[in-house]
């Protein structure tokens, strides 16, 4: 759809009509072109939740319109996917009635350091292996390079310190 609430908005009402539920990317942040803040109110949807409590990911937002839900992410990539994994596929599962779906989560030892703290629950990228875990190069959210060969995300606690290799973790396998 074009960058305008209108536009979106109509072709948000016209997906709408054919599925049960309408997954997005893109314009659910604070800048000029996150345009879903007036799309959604156009369309008729009740927000229900507009930011979650981790990162990369944090703009989510949930919606519904006429009992179908709207589930709007991040267009950074990294959070994107974050974000499906950890909001889109649960609601899947559910939805569909089929808990295997839901991401199976393990505890792994680090092999790697991750030198920055974590003031909000923050997800990384991870190789999962024999009960290890490693982190690749990289890990900004607008790089998908690092997630190639990756088999987890790495769970970091809100407001834990930076991790070191030898502390045991929390991952969710892919």
């Amino acid at each position: 759809a074009a960058d305008s609430p209108t536009a979106v908005a109509e072709t948000m009402g016209e997906l709408l009509a054919d599925c049960d539920l309408l997954i997005t990317t893109g314009g659910v942040s604070v800048g000029d072109k996150d345009i879903f803040h007036q799309a959604l109110p156009l369309l008729g949807a009740e927000r229900v939740f507009w930011k979650v409590n981790l990162k990369p990911g944090t703009p989510a937002m949930f919606s519904r319109f006429g009992g179908k839900p709207i589930l709007s992410l991040s267009g950074n990539p990294f959070a994107a996917f974050t974000t499906f994994e950890l909001l889109a596929r649960p609601l899947l599962a559910a939805l569909a009635g089929e808990p295997h779906l839901l991401p199976r989560q393990k505890q792994a030892v680090l092999t790697t350091p991750y030198d920055k703290s974590s003031p909000r629950r923050r997800f990384l990228r991870g190789i999962y292996l024999d009960d290890e875990v490693t982190l690749p190069q990289g890990h900004s959210s607008g790089q998908l390079a690092s997630l190639v060969g990756c088999s987890c995300l790495v769970e970091l606690p809100e407001g834990s310190p930076p991790a070191e290799a030898g502390q045991t973790v929390q991952v969710w396998l892919l």
